[in-house]
């Protein structure tokens, strides 16, 4: 691996990431800019941040935070800090739907995000529980998707405004 190789630590391995296509990109900053627009003081949205879990710390492309960007200038949020992760999988989504998913759950991140480019669909884990999500739901085109944090719905997010256009 060169100094320039996109790397992320899963289950204590050094894991190369798949380069960002244009789809993901547009996909991850409309979501950002779509969180961002709901998520009320005392939280904050990021993307790309590192999250420090157990044996893990991923990356996710977007992540809410408990607190302010600058609370965390000396270390990394951990799970306690994290209320929602989300992936924006389009060459991923076999990795992000597996690997990804049971790491996050297996740390207790409460929500998990996926938002599958190729299928049009967001699906929404929560409920963590013996390493899996214990809850799940589909949301597609013309609906729109809460936002929980801390178990309180705080926003909505519309399916059409976080989906690159095809």
């Amino acid at each position: 691996m060169t100094r320039e190789d996109r790397v992320e630590l899963l289950d204590a391995l050094i894991v190369k990431k798949i380069p960002i296509n244009p789809p993901h990109r547009i996909g991850t900053r409309l979501l950002f800019r779509a969180l961002d627009s709901v998520v009320p003081p005392g939280w904050y949205v990021d993307t790309q941040a590192p999250v420090t879990l157990s044996k893990s710390e991923p990356e996710p492309d977007v992540a809410v935070f408990r607190g302010d960007t600058t609370d965390h200038a000396d270390r990394h949020p951990n799970v306690l800090e994290t209320a929602l992760v989300a992936e924006v999988s389009h060459s991923s989504l076999l990795h992000d739907r597996t690997v990804k998913k049971r790491i996050y759950a297996q740390a207790g991140v409460p929500v998990y995000w996926l938002l599958d480019l190729s299928g049009r669909v967001i699906q929404v884990f929560s409920e963590p529980r013996d390493n899996t999500y214990r809850e799940s739901r589909a949301y597609q085109s013309g609906e729109a998707i809460p936002v929980i944090l801390d178990g309180v719905e705080v926003g909505s997010v519309a399916v059409d405004s976080i989906l690159p256009p095809e």
